[in-house]
């Protein structure tokens, strides 16, 4: 592990980067979530697929939803259980640099019951690339270790609007409320205007109890498939009526009997494409029985058809 080399596309870490500064021209507040970290053969590790989740942001905390991140390790469990994989938890740090508050290490103790854990922070008002990286070893001694994060390829200056939106969509502020429930908070989503109690309590990050989904991998390769179509939607290398072709292949292969199906976004809601996920197109019929599946050569096809 010592001699392990870490890093991550500079356009991956330009995405947590954007998260950072949509939140600080948004809300003033810092932002949290997670990514993935990837082990290769030669024993070097890769951070990929940050994304956001729901929470309660402020200037010097960010709160992820508990549920949110259930759902959040079963998607990635499915997506990457061939693979020699691990968590990474993220977050920005409003108007400081990057360092390890008391609040941070008291987060990561969270995850003292795994053998290690990965911890990154990025500082949207250090250039370049503002950041520290933290292996936090539990067992069989407690220690911590700041290494090296190394960041490869180009670097885009350029907030992308899916970002900005995804950031509006899943960030509420708290807001300070002399009610009777002292501990609790309350907040508004602020593309609603709806307000709601939250009992205050800090969710562990690194709960791995999750929801009962499809633990095979035919459902993580539809998702692939999902997403790569919607990003081409997004960058306009794909037209509508082509992609509903798609999605209509895509269930046509997969079978009627099939518990796994794709929907799509109707033309008229199409912008929703900008902030939904693949996840949330991808459905799977819990009363149909995949004990007898043999689709196996369709999904493979399917999986050819759209590398």
């Amino acid at each position: 592990m010592d001699d392990a080399i870490f890093s991550i596309k500079e356009k991956t870490f330009d995405k947590i980067l954007n998260y950072a500064h949509c939140a600080k021209n948004e809300f003033k507040s810092e932002i949290g979530g997670m990514c993935v970290i990837l082990k290769d053969n030669d024993g070097n590790y890769e951070l990929i697929d940050p994304v956001i989740l729901k929470q309660t942001i402020s200037g010097g905390n960010c709160d992820l939803d508990k549920d949110e991140l259930a759902v959040y390790y079963t998607k990635v469990d499915q997506k990457y259980n061939k693979y020699d994989y691990t968590f990474c938890w993220w977050h920005s740090h409003h108007t400081m640099g990057a360092f390890w508050s008391k609040t941070d290490t008291d987060t990561m103790e969270e995850a003292s019951d795994s053998n290690i854990s990965y911890s990154l922070v990025v500082s949207w008002n250090e250039d370049p690339y503002g950041h520290i990286f933290r292996v936090s070893y539990w067992k069989p001694v407690v220690y911590a270790k700041d290494i090296k994060l190394e960041i490869i390829h180009k670097r885009e200056k350029k907030i992308p609007k899916s970002i900005m939106k995804e950031v509006e969509e899943k960030c509420s502020s708290p807001i300070p409320t002399n009610s009777k429930y002292a501990n609790n908070l309350m907040l508004k989503n602020p593309n609603t205007g709806y307000s709601y109690y939250r009992r205050g309590y800090q969710s562990n990050l690194f709960n791995t109890n999750t929801y009962n989904l499809d633990p095979t991998a035919t459902y993580g390769v539809i998702l692939d498939l999902v997403d790569k179509l919607m990003n081409k939607l997004i960058n306009g290398t794909l037209v509508y009526h082509d992609y509903v072709a798609e999605i209509d292949e895509i269930n046509e292969q997969l079978g009627e009997d099939n518990p796994i199906s794709v929907t799509k976004e109707a033309k008229a809601t199409i912008d929703r494409i900008l902030i939904n996920t693949a996840s949330d197109y991808v459905e799977y019929d819990l009363t149909k029985d995949d004990d007898e599946m043999d689709d196996m050569e369709a999904i493979n096809t399917i999986e050819g058809n759209w590398q």
